[in-house]
């Protein structure tokens, strides 16, 4: 599978390098790829240099500004498994979606629809079978277990919350 690593913001001088935004916490990620996919076409990195909040982006086969700016706004993937391993308590944020969420005292609160990534915390966005959308902060006061491989989520009903 591959994952989503950013989105190519603009171009950078006239040699072909992006200027991409990236959706990861984990910069390092794109000094270690050999290669990534825009638009499931596969592109060999060359170089990776970083600037203020940006990725600068030197790849394979774009060799001037104007290639290059023909893929402003597209995203940059990579193949999960030459993404670095995880710890214990990480996951990857397509893994959780779908989890069926429930409070403490084992009632279904609704299913997790999407994760908003935040400075502070990440959010989760839990659509009940009502349909209304209620957001969580995912810190240890209310985010009580995840169960990835079970798909479950158990979470502590705060007032003001639910």
């Amino acid at each position: 599978m591959n994952l989503i690593i950013g989105v190519i913001a603009n171009v950078h001088g006239i040699r072909g390098e992006l200027r991409v935004y990236p959706e990861t916490n984990d910069l390092g990620i794109f000094e270690t790829l050999s290669s990534v996919f825009i638009d499931d076409k596969e592109y060999k990195r060359s170089s990776t240099r970083f600037h203020k909040n940006m990725v600068l982006l030197k790849l394979e086969g774009i060799e001037d500004r104007t290639t290059a700016e023909r893929l402003k706004g597209k995203e940059i993937r990579a193949k999960e498994e030459e993404l670095p391993p995880l710890h214990p308590e990480e996951y990857y944020i397509y893994e959780l979606i779908g989890s069926t969420v429930y409070d403490e005292k084992s009632q279904k609160v609704g299913e997790l629809v999407d994760v908003l990534e935040n400075k502070a915390n990440d959010v989760f966005v839990v659509r009940t079978d009502e349909g209304k959308e209620i957001l969580l902060p995912y810190i240890d006061e209310c985010v009580l277990q995840v169960d990835q491989k079970n798909k479950k989520i158990v979470i502590k009903r705060m007032e003001g919350l639910l």
